[in-house]
């Protein structure tokens, strides 16, 4: 068993074994050498890597979505966007679909997470409707949003007030 360790007072590395013999000197600049050539190599891509689109959406339609995840699927809100936007891409309306007049950039976000294959198909479908990718998958989650029925959002069963002082708060259930 080696052990490496670096002199200070001269800047070559020493590769020593245990014993306290110095088997070999390594030159500071061929570690520098080694490093740089680890810097340039790129990684490897995962196969089954996802890619990640945001989909601009109003508090609104955010909500609407929350409640339509929650009343017709056990997925996470994220899952359940992806869900809907590939059965969208399987649907032949977008190809003749316009883009929607109520696309806005706002601050709040919906991510779908795609792989390789559906970023592609949605990529061509935003070049087919002249539009960005973002749009391209607005179009096609608010369309399939139209196939759910309403969110029904619920409502409070009962009011319990609290009096405290001469004010009375009223605090809602469920």
């Amino acid at each position: 068993m080696q052990n490496r360790y670096f002199n200070d007072l001269d800047t070559d590395i020493k590769v020593a074994s245990w014993d306290g013999q110095v088997d070999e000197v390594i030159k500071r600049e061929e570690v520098k050498e080694e490093k740089r050539y680890s810097a340039n190599r790129k990684r490897k891509v995962r196969s089954d890597a996802k890619k990640r689109v945001k989909i601009p959406l109003s508090a609104d339609q955010k909500e609407n979505l929350k409640w339509i995840t929650h009343e017709n699927s056990d997925l996470a809100f994220t899952n359940f966007s992806t869900k809907i936007v590939l059965e969208g891409l399987e649907e032949p309306f977008v190809l003749n679909s316009t883009f929607p007049d109520d696309y806005n950039g706002s601050d709040s976000f919906v991510s779908i997470k795609l792989d390789q294959h559906d970023h592609n198909r949605l990529n061509a479908i935003a070049i087919r409707m002249d539009c960005s990718l973002r749009q391209a998958a607005y179009t096609i989650l608010m369309y399939m949003l139209n196939r759910y029925p309403a969110p029904r959002k619920r409502v409070p069963e009962r009011t319990i007030e609290i009096k405290v002082g001469s004010k009375r708060y009223g605090l809602e259930g469920y």
